[in-house]
């Protein structure tokens, strides 16, 4: 289990170098300097994992993340190195702020999927397995790396398969999963709920 788990990391951490830049970027047109050089880090990081230098790697993706604490791709790619290394504490917070700064940003969700399945945690797995088959991938990777700016959704996004059929696989070997994911669904929409409702009597 545990080595298909990071061979599928290693998988999603390839797309990644090739579509995630836009994390971070959110509806930005124009991009800092301080950003700019936050996302050169990144890139750096990124070749430096590809050819195996973790360490290196991790602490050119903190540094990103010092200049620019909103770049959402950079703390993905940091749960990626801490399961490499066993951390998994600090995968999972990782991937869980990664998601708190960017909800639209595929790369954390399908990582906390095979990070909770590699931890037992089931539940959890199908959970966020649901929640990366309800994404799609957009089409602004394809912007240049320094850029911003929101792409169309992408209706062939291999990802989105592949979460609808892990997640339907998990619940037909455990049916109960599927009550625990309807509740954490349904704590997840009130949360929201109440969240929206502060916020428009906040505006009033």
């Amino acid at each position: 289990m545990l080595k298909r788990h990071y061979r599928m990391i290693l998988v999603i951490s390839a797309v990644n170098i090739f579509f995630s830049f836009r994390a971070g970027f959110i509806f930005a047109i124009e991009l800092s300097e301080s950003q700019k050089q936050a996302r050169m880090y990144r890139l750096d990081g990124l070749r430096l994992q590809k050819s195996g230098n973790i360490e290196v790697a991790l602490s050119l993706f903190q540094k990103a993340i010092e200049i620019d604490p909103s770049l959402a791709a950079a703390y993905n790619d940091i749960g990626i190195m801490y399961e490499t290394m066993d951390s998994p504490e600090l995968a999972e917070k990782a991937y869980l702020e990664a998601i708190k700064l960017d909800q639209e940003f595929t790369g954390p969700y399908a990582n906390l999927a095979l990070f909770y399945e590699s931890q037992n945690q089931m539940d959890k797995a199908v959970f966020y397995w649901a929640k990366r088959a309800e994404m799609g991938l957009r089409e602004d990777f394809l912007s240049p790396p320094l850029q911003g700016g929101v792409g169309e959704v992408i209706e062939d996004d291999p990802w989105r398969k592949k979460a609808q059929d892990r997640c339907a696989e998990l619940v037909a070997l455990m049916p109960e999963l599927k009550e625990k994911q309807l509740e954490a669904e349904e704590e997840e929409l009130k949360n929201k709920i109440t969240k929206e409702r502060k916020q428009a009597r906040t505006e009033k």
